[in-house]
């Protein structure tokens, strides 16, 4: 017989106690949040004029310095080579802010036609892409520019502040155009810049 107090040297077989029944121990349950993968991308275009030549506009649009002072909320950059560049901007979310760093690429200058940028930069764990297009075309007597913008943001900030994306991204898009209105309005002689074709 085991002292009092103490507890017996060896535990009773259980005789005819099923596997399953055999007391486990506690373990939490837990719940993973999958958020979503990629949210669709978001697209907004415009078009506007300017008595500046098609080949004065696209020495203006394929010059990444001269092209990232127009962005919204632009911070600053830094030129790697001709076709790529980072680019910082600030970024806001409901209460949330930070900054953002993009590796920017010219991913094609049709001259003097067409221009289009592709950028991706991680903010706050989630990934920013954002696309820029640019089509000239004369249009006597000014020269016609459309463009169009496309963003995605991908995965936790996108599933908690999806309702605020859509109408920051058509903000900044909308600031964009007019800084660019205003840059190709005033007529003063462009520097040309090498053409480049992907």
């Amino acid at each position: 017989m085991s002292p009092v107090g103490s507890f017996p040297a060896t535990i009773p077989e259980q005789r005819g106690c099923a596997a399953s029944q055999v007391p486990k121990p506690y373990a939490p349950k837990t719940t993973l949040i999958r958020y979503p993968l990629t949210q669709l991308p978001m697209n907004h275009s415009g078009t506007l004029l300017t008595p500046r030549t098609p080949t004065e506009v696209f020495n203006l649009l394929a010059n990444p310095e001269q092209l990232a002072p127009l962005l919204p909320d632009f911070e600053s950059m830094a030129v790697l080579d001709p076709t790529h560049f980072s680019l910082r901007i600030a970024i806001a979310l409901g209460e949330m802010s930070g900054h953002a760093n993009l590796a920017m690429e010219l991913v094609e200058a049709e001259r003097p036609a067409r221009i289009r940028y592709r950028g991706q930069g991680i903010v706050a764990g989630s990934y920013l892409n954002l696309e820029l297009e640019f089509q000239i075309a004369s249009s006597d007597p000014a020269t016609e520019v459309r463009w169009q913008g496309e963003f995605s943001l991908d995965g936790g900030l996108a599933f908690v502040f999806g309702s605020l994306i859509e109408p920051m991204g058509r903000k900044h898009f909308e600031r964009m155009a007019e800084r660019l209105h205003e840059q190709l309005n005033p007529f003063e002689p462009m520097a040309d810049v090498p053409a480049w074709s992907k």
